[in-house]
């Protein structure tokens, strides 16, 4: 088998010949960029080979004017023992936390009940339906179940838990219970421990999806599904792997047990569930856009491939429609925990695959607006994610350009940076309203190669222009047209709540000024934070947030502006900023 020697990292791999070499070093690096997918388009997954044989370049491959010894590594097979060297990427960064909305009562998704127990045979027949018994501590417990009693021996008190009228757990003595919470994103992973019988967050810990392996937009992953049905097995095992080893992880930073962290609460968009749960979402990405499963998914852990979770009782959130999924659901939720729903309130969920609500005096209305990786930093010829190094504030003066960035030395332009410098070049006169630059230029630049990590400028090209006027206008398009629909302007919007990782970035004047959000006094808009995240914790301790869940998919009317006459007009307006 090939050996593969990544530097600078030094990590020695193994591999089988003919294997993919971004593959190979998404084992070693998992923050290793391939955003397009291996399709060869981007040209971020470069790589220097210093020793070793790789497949024959490819004609993408030509397309990027490769020097003598670069490769595109999702385009080269390997065929040899290999020395290679990447960039150094540092630790992803994002924000997972966000504003909690007070819970009065806490009411978790499995109610506690602690019983009594005298020596004897029998004690009082517990008033249920039906006892599921599934997760039962077996340490100085002798006991066994006969219709709705329960046989005890030895101890003097157990702790039951219930789903309903059902019993999904009987627990030797008094014990505490836990849940976890999580949101399966396009490019993270975050994952919440709460202790259930406070409501409390005892820790929280976030990974870049591994799905990203196959490409940075969903797209691409439903692609990769069909061109190879192993890929779906693959991407759920290392879905399922990557939650339980971050629960595994702050379980033992806490000192608390497995055994009881006992429910938990999923979301994630439609492409991301269904992956979850192992079924082909080929049939999301074409017309007519059907989802795994339009109301919620609970049942024990081990229905759902999980190892050390079996016994932890799951809960999934219904969908609304193909691309409005349990995490939007999760934004409305969290919302409505704030607000009145009988006032008009706007959320933007910014990112990668974006979803907007209009709640209008108790009527809701949801539309889905496919930005693409362009707005968090992909597809952009110096984009990067949040790594260090990555520059996310830019003003540009009389003496220069200055940033603000992760760490110390600049290594490329993450989402907000991106929106930033924009704003900024239009306030400074250096593109047009129609994004093309004044004069003879074709790209700006914000770092000198000399003072970049990588050796090479950061610039930002007419091309990359494109790319963020495109993403800006799907999202702008979808909230106008909501407006529209409904008879509303923006000065109709009591409050506008802006929601996701990275819609908490921006500098929300960047983001007016370029039409990315409305132009509203800032006062009524609101930074939520990871609100999918959020709304998964509150599903959690919550039976009114559980209802209000339910009650957005009976209530809420999906619009397709995919398919709206007046859309593709409002896409090309809404290229230019405003």
């Amino acid at each position: 088998m090939p050996k593969i020697v990544i530097k600078p990292y030094n990590r020695i791999i193994k591999c089988k010949t003919g294997d993919l070499l971004s593959h190979v070093i998404k084992k070693a690096i998992p923050n290793f960029p391939t955003p397009c997918g291996n399709r060869g388009f981007c040209g971020k997954c470069l790589v220097r080979v210093l020793e070793g044989k790789l497949s024959e370049v490819t004609g993408n491959e030509r397309l990027h004017n490769l020097k003598t010894g670069e490769r595109l590594s999702c385009q080269a097979k390997v065929l040899s023992d290999l020395v290679i060297e990447i960039p150094v990427f540092e630790q992803y960064r994002a924000l997972i936390s966000g504003y909690e909305p007070k819970v009065d009562v806490i009411t978790p998704i499995l109610e506690k009940k602690i019983v009594e127990v005298k020596y004897s045979t029998y004690h009082k027949p517990i008033p249920v339906d039906k006892i599921l018994l599934k997760s039962i501590d077996a340490e100085g417990f002798t006991g066994k179940c006969i219709g709705n009693l329960v046989y005890a021996k030895n101890f003097s008190r157990i702790t039951i838990c219930k789903r309903g009228k059902n019993v999904t757990h009987i627990l030797n003595g008094y014990k505490k219970i836990y849940g976890f919470a999580v949101d399966i994103g396009t490019s993270k992973i975050a994952t919440y421990l709460v202790d259930l019988d406070n409501g409390e967050t005892i820790s929280e810990i976030y990974i870049p999806n591994p799905q990203t392996k196959y490409g940075d937009d969903v797209i691409s992953r439903i692609t990769a599904v069909i061109n190879d049905k192993n890929t779906l097995y693959e991407m759920n095992r290392m879905t399922l792997s990557s939650i339980e080893k971050m629960i595994k992880e702050m379980a033992k930073k806490n000192n608390i047990e497995i055994k009881n962290i006992l429910a938990g609460v999923i979301v994630g968009n439609t492409v991301m569930i269904s992956i979850f749960l192992g079924l082909n979402p080929e049939p999301i990405g074409r017309s007519p856009y059907i989802p795994y499963l339009s109301t919620k998914i609970e049942d024990y852990g081990d229905r759902f491939s999980f190892n050390l979770l079996r016994d932890a009782w799951i809960y999934i959130p219904p969908a609304i429609t193909g691309f409005i999924g349990a995490d939007a659901i999760a934004d409305i939720v969290t919302t409505l925990m704030i607000e009145d729903i009988n006032k008009n309130i706007l959320i933007i969920d910014i990112g990668t695959n974006s979803e907007v609500a209009l709640i209008r005096n108790g009527e809701i209305f949801v539309a889905s607006a496919p930005a693409g990786p362009a707005i968090e930093g992909e597809q952009i010829s110096c984009g990067v994610k949040s790594f260090n190094g990555a520059i996310y504030r830019v003003r540009i003066e009389k003496d220069g350009v200055n940033f603000l960035l992760y760490g110390e030395t600049p290594l490329g332009l993450c989402g907000s940076g991106i929106i930033s410098l924009v704003s900024e070049m239009l306030r400074k006169n250096i593109i047009s309203k129609n994004g093309r630059f004044y004069g003879d230029k074709s790209f700006f630049e914000i770092v000198s190669k000399d003072k970049s990590s990588t050796g090479k400028p950061i610039t930002i090209t007419q091309r990359d222009l494109r790319e963020i006027q495109k993403a800006k206008a799907a999202i702008s398009s979808t909230w106008s047209l909501l407006l529209m629909k409904n008879d509303l302007s923006v000065n109709d919007i009591d409050r506008c709540y802006i929601c996701g990782s990275f819609g908490s970035s921006l500098d929300l004047e960047d983001a007016i000024n370029i039409g990315l959000i409305p132009k509203m006094p800032l006062e009524k808009i609101f930074v939520l934070g990871n609100a999918a995240g959020i709304g998964a914790k509150l599903m959690l301790i919550s039976e009114k947030a559980r209802k209000i869940s339910e009650e957005i998919v009976s209530k809420a009317k999906f619009i397709e502006l995919a398919s709206d006459k007046n859309f593709m007009n409002t896409w090309i307006r809404n290229l230019n900023f405003p």
